[in-house]
């Protein structure tokens, strides 16, 4: 009768904003019972470009190598253009 909790990465989406993206990801936590899933909960955050490292190092492998990938830096560039933009 062991209970157990993992966190899984459950979903990552990006999606396109005007001139940039962010990036949506959900992960899961279930409870685990002798193997059986005994109840779940999601959890949902959204990534911008100007992230700092640090809040990143807090996301899966997986979210990283995505953002390594997606966010270069005129990317970034773009995205920082237009929340200066937009302030004003």
């Amino acid at each position: 009768m062991a209970i157990t909790k993992e966190t899984v990465l459950d979903q990552v989406e990006i999606v396109k904003m005007e001139t940039w993206k962010v990036l949506q990801v959900r992960t899961k936590i279930n409870v685990i019972e002798d193997d059986v899933i005994i109840a779940s909960t999601k959890h949902r955050t959204t990534l911008y470009p100007d992230i700092t490292s640090g809040s990143l190092s807090s996301q899966p492998a997986d979210v990283k190598s995505i953002v390594g990938a997606l966010w270069t830096d005129s990317h970034i560039a773009s995205y920082r253009t237009h929340v200066s933009s937009s302030s004003s």
